[in-house]
C-alpha cells in the first residue's frame, strides 16, 4: 500500500475518548511527553521495564554460555586457539553461531518492547492501559521472530556502514513489529508497510530514533537504576507515532483487533 500523497485530508483533533490526533509526522516533543507518560503510569511502564530486563537476561545468559561453548570451546568465550592463524577461522565459525543464538532472545526482546508500544497506543486510544498489554505481542510471537531477524540483518548492515545509517534503517523499520500485531501482516509485508509509511519522513525519523535512543540510554548513567525509567521512552515514542499514522479507529472498533482502517482511507470516507 502506498502512503497518501495529500496529508491535508488526514483527520486531526479529538477523535474518540483518547488523546487528540496530530496526523502523520515526526514530533520531537513526544520524547518529553513519553517520559511523562512513563512516570505517570509507572506501574505499567517502569514495572514492565524491570520485567523485560529480567526475562531477557534470564534467556540471554544461558544462550550466550551455550553459543560460546559451541563456538570457542569455553562458556566464557575464551578461544581455545592460541596461534594467530587459528583465530580467523574460529571467528568465522563463531559469527553464524552467534547470529543464530541471538534470534530467540532478540525476538523476545522485540516482542516485549513492542508490548510497551502497544501499551502506549492503548492508553492513547482509551485513556488507560494495563500490564497485561505488555505481553499481548506473544500471540504473534512466530511472525515476530521473523521481524526480529530481518531487523537484526538490516541493523547489522547499518552498523557496518559507520553506524550512522543504522538509525535511519531502524527508523524506517520501527513500525514493523507493531504492524505484525495490530494489522496481522507477516514479517516481510510488515517491513514493507513500515518503510512505505515512513519513507516520506526517513530523514526526520532517523534523527528522531537517534535522539530517542540517546535519551533512553541516559538512565544507565544514573547508576543503571534510572534505566528502568528511560528505557521505555523509545518504544512509547514509536507507539505514539504509529497511532498518528494509523489514524482514528472506526466506530465500534475493539482495541486489540488486528484490523485497522486503511492508512489512506480514514473512517467515514
Amino acid at each position: 500500500m502506498q502512503p497518501p500523497q495529500n496529508y491535508a485530508q488526514y483527520p486531526r483533533g479529538q477523535v474518540g475518548p483518547g488523546r487528540p490526533y496530530r496526523g502523520p509526522g515526526v514530533y520531537l516533543d513526544y520524547i518529553t511527553e513519553s517520559f511523562q507518560i512513563v512516570t505517570r503510569n509507572a506501574g505499567v511502564y517502569v514495572l514492565g521495564s524491570l520485567i523485560i530486563i529480567a526475562i531477557v537476561y534470564a534467556i540471554n545468559i544461558p544462550v550466550s554460555l551455550l553459543s560460546n561453548t559451541i563456538a570457542y570451546g569455553s562458556p566464557l568465550g575464551t578461544p581455545r586457539a592460541t596461534r594467530p592463524e587459528d583465530f580467523l577461522p574460529m571467528m568465522a565459525k563463531a559469527f553464524p553461531i552467534s547470529m543464530v543464538a541471538s534470534i530467540i532472545p532478540g525476538a523476545v526482546m522485540q516482542t516485549l518492547s513492542t508490548g510497551i508500544a502497544l501499551c502506549a497506543i492503548e492508553e492513547a486510544d482509551t485513556g488507560t492501559t494495563t500490564l497485561g498489554t505488555l505481553f499481548s505481542g506473544f500471540k504473534c510471537f512466530v511472525p515476530l521472530i521473523g521481524t526480529s531477524f530481518l531487523f537484526q540483518i538490516f541493523s547489522l548492515v547499518g552498523l557496518c556502514l559507520c553506524i550512522v545509517p543504522f538509525f535511519f534503517i531502524a527508523g524506517l523499520l520501527c513500525f514493523a513489529p507493531i504492524i505484525v500485531v495490530k494489522e496481522g501482516l507477516g514479517p516481510i509485508a510488515a517491513v514493507q508497510r513500515s518503510v512505505e509509511l515512513l519513507s516520506p519522513f526517513w530523514l526526520a525519523m532517523g534523527g528522531f530514533y537517534f535522539l530517542a535512543s540517546l535519551v533512553g540510554g541516559l538512565g544507565i548513567c544514573a547508576c543503571i537504576v534510572g534505566f528502568i525509567f528511560t528505557m521505555p521512552i523509545l518504544y512509547v515514542c514509536i507507539g505514539l507515532h504509529y497511532r498518528e499514522f494509523r489514524g482514528p479507529l472506526n466506530p465500534g472498533f475493539q482495541v486489540g483487533s488486528p484490523a485497522v482502517p486503511p492508512y489512506d482511507q480514514p473512517p467515514g470516507r
